[in-house]
C-alpha cells in the first residue's frame, strides 16, 4: 500500500497542537510565506479588493495631483477647489458620505471667490 503522505514529502512539516497551543506561530509564518512571497505587505500599502474602490482612489489621486499643479502654477483658487471637490467626491464613493461643501467652505473661508 502507498503512504498517503508521500505526495507531501517535499512540503514542510510543522508540528501543531491545539491542546498544548504549540506550533501556531510557525504555522502562521508558513501560511504567510506561501501567500506573500516577501512577507506581509507593509502598513504603508493597502490592499484594494473592489474594482470600484480602486477606480475611485485613482480618480481621487489624479484630482489631488491636478490640485497641487494648480497651486504650484499659482492658479486661481477656483481651479484648486474644482480639483479638490473631484477628489472628495471620489473618496465619498468609497465611504458613502461626501461633505464637500463643509470642507470647501472651511478651506476657502478666507478667500473672496466670484466677486
Amino acid at each position: 500500500t502507498q503512504n498517503p503522505f508521500e505526495k507531501c514529502a517535499a512540503a514542510p512539516c510543522i508540528r501543531v497542537s491545539a491542546l498544548k497551543s504549540t506550533g501556531m506561530d510557525k504555522l502562521k509564518d508558513l501560511i504567510i510565506s506561501r501567500i506573500w512571497d516577501d512577507g506581509l505587505p507593509s502598513t504603508d500599502s493597502a490592499i484594494i479588493t473592489n474594482a470600484r474602490h480602486k477606480d475611485a482612489l485613482d480618480r481621487a489621486a489624479e484630482a489631488v495631483i491636478q490640485a497641487r499643479e494648480c497651486v504650484s502654477s499659482r492658479l486661481s483658487p477656483e481651479f484648486i477647489a474644482l480639483h479638490l471637490r473631484e477628489a472628495l467626491e471620489s473618496l465619498g464613493v468609497i465611504i458613502g458620505v461626501t461633505r464637500t461643501e463643509d470642507i470647501l467652505d472651511e478651506i476657502f473661508s478666507k478667500f473672496c471667490i466670484g466677486k
